[in-house]
């Protein structure tokens, strides 16, 4: 999740977390956060412990599921995400809801099928989706440019529903941007989408070597994207925070995760 987690808590904050659906993919852990999934229940799911509130520790870690938050269970199979969503969407319009439904994917995905069918079918039953992509400008090892001919948003946009190209390191796009949009989707106007320009920091996964793929100039340069360290910077800056007070919240939240890091393992 490092690198993408300003675009995913900015999502909870402007959506109704526990009103709105959410589908989301394998990278989405502060979704998961943002909607109210405690840390301790992310630790059990992640060490598939008894008492895991999203599968009692049977399925995959990062496949968060809370019927209270709304949040669907996804597979490990890129993409398949997008048509349970749009039929949530149909549902929920069927119903006379306003609620959203979110749904997203990396930029990867967006090469599949079931993406353009998603997209089609939305946007012709004019059903409230909000299409959310989260380009780390990698699939796993591949770079877009090998993916895709064209920008994401704009391939969406063929499909007749607004979209917008957004950069997901910072709260202050998507603030300016999405809550009109939003509003259109609650008032039955149909889908939106967003592409969030993200980075990845960390591999792929646990059995990735990024240093395979990526320059160390590359990466060197990534730093400076980091969303976290990004908001410490500002908020430094504009004296908000000290760097001292910065450093007392790493503190609490490090002791946080360590103890509901060591009661999920003991379980």
């Amino acid at each position: 999740t490092r690198g993408h987690e300003k675009l995913q808590i900015g999502m909870t904050l402007l959506l109704r977390p526990g009103y709105d659906w959410f589908f989301t993919y394998y990278r989405e852990k502060a979704i998961a956060l943002g909607l109210g999934m405690s840390i301790g229940d992310i630790f059990l799911a992640m060490l598939s412990r008894e008492g895991d509130p999203s599968s009692n520790g049977r399925n995959m870690p990062e496949h968060f599921s809370s019927q209270a938050l709304r949040l669907v269970a996804q597979t490990a199979c890129t993409g398949t995400q997008y048509l349970p969503a749009v039929g949530m969407a149909k549902a929920v319009k069927r119903d006379g809801s306003d609620a959203v439904v979110y749904v997203s994917s990396g930029e990867g995905a967006t090469s599949e099928g079931e993406f353009f069918e998603a997209l089609n079918w939305a946007a012709r039953e004019k059903l409230p989706v909000l299409f959310v992509v989260q380009n780390n400008g990698y699939a796993i090892s591949v770079p877009q440019a090998r993916q895709t001919i064209a920008e994401i948003h704009r391939i969406a946009r063929g499909f007749g529903m607004p979209t917008f190209d957004l950069d997901g390191t910072w709260f202050e796009p998507m603030y300016q941007t999405l809550p009109p949009v939003i509003d259109r989707i609650r008032a039955g106007h149909g889908p939106a989408l967003l592409e969030g320009q993200v980075v990845r920091l960390d591999p792929h996964s646990s059995s990735d070597d990024q240093k395979k793929y990526r320059t160390e100039q590359e990466l060197l340069g990534l730093r400076e994207r980091d969303p976290i360290f990004q908001t410490e910077a500002y908020l430094v800056k504009r004296r908000i925070l000290t760097p001292e007070q910065i450093a007392e919240i790493r503190e609490q939240v490090e002791a946080e995760v360590n103890r509901a890091a060591g009661e999920a393992d003991a379980a």
